[in-house]
């Protein structure tokens, strides 16, 4: 099982076996706030953007790099590469 927790000051993100990125509200108690979805791998590294901490890329074993924003389910750009 491969787990990864990415703690700022904003919350927390963890990637887990389930394909999934999920928010964590450490202020209320550790709720998951948010659930992304759309990698068809498993994830196995995410990044918050240092200059704007709203923003998020994640990269899967799909061969695909999302970037995206906390504030928004959907990812806003998408890049694939090729072996």
């Amino acid at each position: 099982m491969y787990t990864a927790l990415l703690v700022w000051l904003q919350g927390s993100v963890s990637i887990i076996d389930d394909m999934t990125i999920k928010l964590w509200d450490w202020e209320k108690k550790w709720t998951c706030t948010q659930v992304f979805e759309g990698h068809l791998h498993y994830v196995m590294q995410i990044r918050i953007n240092p200059k704007d901490n709203n923003t998020f890329a994640s990269a899967s074993l799909d061969k695909t790099v999302k970037v995206g924003t906390l504030c928004s389910w959907l990812y806003s750009k998408i890049y694939h590469w090729i072996d």
